[in-house]
């Protein structure tokens, strides 16, 4: 988790975020990773909506009983930010708090995963679950740089329409790994994380370049950041699936 804090405030080149605030949106990340628990007993409870190993039914489930409830909950912390701080000031620190919120509630996650399981589902996850966590959050976070910087239309809408791509995206990924319906398919995630690396790279690059504060000679070094970043998570997914 250290390491991803690092990266993602070592590539806000032009206005680095305080440690106060970078703290403070991880902490918000995992404090708010338990309101996914009373959400999800009154879907079970009031809807009884639950994953049965039916094609549709476990798609549908990942998507609005996983998916939705988990991107409403790890925004929160970034809503709350750009509400009651100055903080966020230039495209990327809305990649960047989204990230980061999405990182304290991954950490969370895999504290549960680590007491259930193992280590060497820990290794997967460490790269894997975290980065889907940090790019679906950044779905609605480009969203938000999107309607604000050049779109300009309805807030509402414009958020209710990127939480359901990122809500998708999720519960896309977690289908193939969790439903019995589509049992020998788990490679696939696989393929969608490097999709998602590559568009959450892209995020980060389009935000830099919109910056108040761009300064054009450091376009490179991000371009850098990217490449490394990406190859390095080739590199541990396969050995993750050697595992």
């Amino acid at each position: 988790m250290i390491c991803w804090v690092v990266f993602l405030r070592k590539v806000d080149i032009y206005e680095p975020e305080t440690w106060k605030y970078v703290i403070m949106a991880l902490s918000l990340g995992m404090a708010f990773s338990f309101l996914t628990y009373p959400l999800s007993d009154i879907n079970h409870l009031m809807f009884n909506f639950n994953i049965n190993g039916n094609f549709l039914n476990d798609l549908l489930y990942c998507v609005l009983g996983i998916g939705a409830i988990e991107e409403l909950v790890k925004i929160i912390p970034l809503l709350l930010l750009v509400r009651f701080t100055k903080t966020v000031n230039e495209p990327y620190d809305y990649i960047l708090y989204a990230s980061l919120s999405a990182l304290g509630f991954a950490f969370m996650e895999n504290l549960i995963y680590f007491e259930e399981t193992s280590l060497q589902i820990i290794h997967g996850r460490a790269l894997t679950a975290v980065v889907s966590h940090m790019f679906n959050s950044s779905v609605i976070a480009y969203g938000m740089v999107l309607n604000i910087y050049r779109r300009r239309r309805n807030p509402v809408l414009n958020f209710l329409l990127f939480w359901a791509l990122a809500s998708i995206a999720h519960g896309f990924y977690d289908f193939w790994l969790i439903s019995d319906s589509v049992k020998g398919f788990q490679f696939l995630t696989i393929l969608l994380l490097l999709i998602t690396m590559y568009m959450w790279n892209s995020f980060k690059n389009n935000a830099l370049n919109h910056s108040v504060f761009l300064i054009n000679k450091k376009y490179s070094i991000i371009r850098n950041f990217g490449n490394i970043l990406f190859t390095l998570s080739q590199v541990l997914c396969f050995s993750n699936t050697l595992l």
